[in-house]
């Protein structure tokens, strides 16, 4: 009879070991992002996010080595949401539907989603790494953008490159105040908004 060897990832530890520990990961994340909704990245403590979360501080500092490093996950992980999501654009036939669709989701998450997004800008103003951070997400995900909605005309030139990067930098400047609007007016009506948001985006977009 043989012994059971466990297999090993790249990392180091067992295929179940990553696993929880990616799990656990989440977890805490899903916990601090709850936490820094209701009170804000520095008003909320580590010993806070951990009570919430029912497991000791001294334990979070086993997967994250401080806040700061919560904060840069969150913001990783919401890169990779995004990422997801425009990769479901390839393939559809109507986008301005799919883009509609993609701006009623996020405000029906309004408030919370948007006053999380809100506190993390805040803390870019004043924390360089999550400033660069963002930058960096920011220029993947118009780049994505680039690429599924308005793919590069052969012949076009630099006029239609710089032309294809307004128009989805005004997009994205669409969705980004769809969002705040939502915070300042949560009566919205965004079945009527739509509507006229459809057209807009369509003449954006060229179709």
């Amino acid at each position: 009879m043989t012994d059971f060897v466990p297999e090993h990832s790249e990392t180091g530890g067992t295929r179940a070991d990553n696993a929880r520990t990616a799990l656990r990961r989440q977890q805490i994340l899903d916990a601090a992002q709850t936490c820094f909704r209701q009170r804000g990245f520095h008003a909320a403590s580590m010993a806070e996010i951990a009570k919430s979360f029912g497991m000791s501080a001294g334990n979070i500092y086993r997967f994250f080595d401080s806040k700061e490093a919560i904060i840069l996950a969150l913001i990783e992980r919401d890169l990779e949401e995004v990422l997801a999501q425009l990769s479901q654009l390839e393939g559809e036939t109507d986008v301005v539907d799919v883009v509609i669709t993609g701006m009623q989701e996020r405000v029906s998450e309004t408030p919370s989603r948007g006053l999380l997004d809100l506190e993390i800008l805040a803390e870019a103003s004043r924390n360089p790494k999550v400033a660069e951070l963002l930058r960096r997400n920011d220029s993947l995900i118009r780049n994505r953008l680039r690429e599924v909605l308005l793919p590069p005309v052969q012949g076009g030139g630099r006029r239609a490159e710089k032309d294809a990067l307004v128009r989805i930098e005004a997009l994205m400047a669409l969705f980004d105040g769809v969002i705040i609007r939502a915070l300042r007016n949560p009566e919205i009506d965004m079945a009527s908004l739509a509507k006229v948001l459809r057209g807009m985006i369509a003449n954006v977009l060229g179709r």
